[in-house]
């Protein structure tokens, strides 16, 4: 389940930033279900002056010389630099309290046991996917019951992300749950068969 950061709908005019009130902490969405983790879309909107920097495009935030990449993003920053610093705690709650579901598929897919550095809780453009291989530009999804009332949601986020290049695939909670080694037997193919 994707989540998807999006500020108060206010703006902050004296701030200049356009994201909500003087508190720029986000409301977290109520907890639910193992690990109390919520399959609630987070959104992000950024303002009309500002856009996401393409990957490899200097961003002047990023841009230093020291750092050996002559100030272009590494390939492993994918957030928007605009939003991440309103997503990265809420973020890091969510890699801190895992799903059952996403706990038992972790097992299956940390250490590269697929054969494929994979990261959980990645931050992509505004979005929080479960888990994402950045060299093959997959997504992974385990979507809980929640999902079969927001398939509209879900089908604009996969849209979204297909644009920035990338593929999302879903797997249901009963699937992970009954069939972990399965699952994770077909996220090894899928990730050995894509051509990027």
């Amino acid at each position: 389940m994707i989540r998807h950061y999006k500020p108060n709908e206010e703006s902050n005019k004296e701030d200049g930033i356009g994201f909500g009130s003087s508190d720029p902490t986000p409301s977290l969405p109520e907890r639910e279900g193992a690990g109390n983790h919520t399959n609630e879309s987070f959104t992000a909107e950024k303002t009309d002056a500002q856009s996401i920097p393409e990957k490899g495009e200097i961003c002047e935030k990023e841009a230093n010389p020291g750092n050996g990449t002559g100030g272009r993003k590494p390939g492993y920053i994918t957030a928007n630099p605009y939003t991440y610093p309103f997503i990265k705690d809420y973020r890091k709650d969510l890699k801190d309290h895992q799903t059952e579901a996403e706990l038992v598929l972790w097992e299956f897919l940390r250490n590269k046991k697929t054969g494929h550095k994979i990261r959980r809780q990645h931050v992509i453009d505004n979005y929080i996917p479960d888990f994402v291989c950045l060299s093959k530009k997959v997504i992974i999804e385990i979507d809980g019951e929640i999902h079969k009332f927001q398939k509209e949601q879900d089908e604009m986020r996969t849209s979204n992300l297909n644009k920035y290049g990338y593929e999302v695939i879903r797997f249901s909670n009963d699937e992970v749950m009954n069939s972990p080694d399965q699952v994770a037997q077909k996220i090894k193919i899928y990730l050995n068969n894509r051509q990027v």
